[in-house]
């Protein structure tokens, strides 16, 4: 009983805990189960030849977006941004993986750095999930032009395969293509700004499990994490590498801010809520929201994804960004 009054009153606070900027509206939360269509980039691909690098870099194709528009005089007047698919080779998946970017409006030409947010798709999902599903681009250009939210670099990995495997008992793990593989790419190929402050991760259902462990397990690597409906597994605890378990006694960043939401009709519930009543017994807001409609599916998503820009987006709004100048390649 007393866990379960401890759980309302976590979510009861949670109601109020968070005005999404630029959303005009307050949060709340929902979850279910997650259908997305298979990826079947995952594995599907060789090593790379003889001469490329193990993270090599392959630029892909280019987007459905137009180029940014420029005056006579040369200034970028563009208020769509740019999404094109590039690969990197995965030595831990042994795979080529693909994956989208989004580069805000007059990206080319700005000779300057961004945040980066890296979204996560569910379980078997595409690296486009959040793009044709959940109405992101819309949203970022939408948003970003009216000055609701900062111009940002948004990537955007698949998942799928090695992404739906929990433990390291054979060395490989999502984790480490995310970490070690990818954000390297990332910040060697375009304007990224460095440290945590300036980087966020989030994710829907499987995603946002590894969001999750991705920030427990590398403390101090993102400023904010989301888990959209996150699915964790009760009943998996004792592998290191279930966000329940790391919870308890992981490294937590004091900078970091948590964002959970999830609906009373989810079958992820249940995990959210241990979750966030382990955070909060540490001392840590775990960022509970709680919408009162809504089922685990990309209806519910795509219903609050500007909130959930709004939020990793937070910081970055009032936030003096560095000037720092960049030629992107």
């Amino acid at each position: 009983m007393a866990t379960v009054l401890a759980l309302a009153v976590l979510l009861g606070a949670a109601w109020l805990a968070f005005d999404a900027p630029g959303t005009g509206s307050r949060l709340v939360v929902a979850v279910g189960s997650h259908a997305a269509a298979p990826s079947a980039a995952l594995g599907s691909a060789g090593p790379p030849g003889p001469t490329r690098a193990a993270s090599a870099w392959s630029s892909g194709v280019a987007g459905s977006r137009v180029a940014p528009a420029a005056t006579a005089a040369g200034a970028c007047t563009a208020t769509q941004g740019t999404v094109a698919e590039h690969s990197f080779w995965s030595r831990v998946a042994d795979a080529a993986l693909p994956y989208q970017i989004y580069l805000p409006a007059c990206y080319a030409s700005a000779d300057r750095r961004y945040p980066l947010l890296v979204l996560l798709p569910g379980s078997d999902g595409t690296d486009r999930e959040w793009i044709d599903s959940l109405g992101l681009v819309d949203v970022l250009d939408t948003e970003i032009a009216a000055g609701d939210l900062p111009a940002m670099i948004v990537a955007l990995p698949p998942s799928g395969g090695l992404a739906n495997v929990d433990d390291l008992d054979s060395g490989r793990s999502w984790d480490t293509v995310i970490v070690d593989e990818l954000l390297p790419t990332l910040d060697a190929h375009f304007c990224t700004l460095e440290g945590a402050a300036w980087r966020a991760i989030g994710g829907d259902s499987r995603g946002g499990f590894w969001a999750v462990e991705i920030a427990l397990q590398h403390a101090g690597l993102f400023g904010a994490v989301g888990g959209h409906s996150a699915w964790f597994t009760p009943d998996a605890q004792g592998t290191w590498e279930e966000p329940l378990t790391m919870a308890q006694t992981a490294p937590l960043a004091p900078a970091t801010r948590f964002w959970l939401d999830a609906g009373p009709a989810d079958p992820a519930l249940p995990g959210i809520l241990q979750l966030a009543a382990t955070l909060a017994a540490r001392g840590v807001d775990p960022g509970l929201h709680a919408y009162p409609s809504g089922q685990h599916d990309t209806a519910y998503w795509s219903a609050h994804v500007p909130a959930y820009l709004g939020f990793y987006a937070a910081t970055w709004m009032d936030a003096e960004m560095p000037d720092l100048s960049c030629a992107p390649s």
